[in-house]
């Protein structure tokens, strides 16, 4: 099984729960593609290594905007699992090179006792879309 921290996601009013992982390319479609909204894309294979180090072949697809900023096969990217209610989950691979841990506040001399120096927002950063 391979475990991914899903967050809800709003994409045009269609409720989505969204997860990022890093996978191998595999392959990819010598010939594009183009949605029903007018965008390019490339199908193609990805590799994502399960929880226990075992191997998965999926097919994903590549939009052609990330595929070209230069993508080789067997490198390894940042991909994304979409899901849909009803639908079959939507893979999605982009030129970036995969997941970086996220900045804490020890990261910038923030320790627990100087959190109180940080200012509160002043808006409600959830009405931002």
């Amino acid at each position: 099984m391979i475990t991914l921290s899903f967050k809800d996601q709003d994409y045009n009013g269609v409720a989505q729960k969204v997860a990022q992982f890093t996978g191998k390319l595999v392959s990819v479609a010598k010939n594009m593609l183009t949605n029903v909204n007018g965008t390019g894309y490339y199908p193609a294979t990805v590799e994502i290594t399960d929880d226990n180090d075992a191997k998965h072949l999926r097919p994903c697809i590549i939009y052609q905007t990330s595929f070209d900023k230069g993508m080789t096969v067997g490198d390894s990217y940042l991909g994304s699992v979409v899901i849909e209610a009803g639908q079959q989950p939507i893979i999605k691979l982009s030129s970036g090179t995969g997941i970086a841990d996220r900045a804490t506040l020890a990261d910038f001399g923030f320790g627990e006792e100087t959190t109180s120096n940080v200012e509160t927002p002043q808006a409600d950063l959830n009405s931002i879309g």
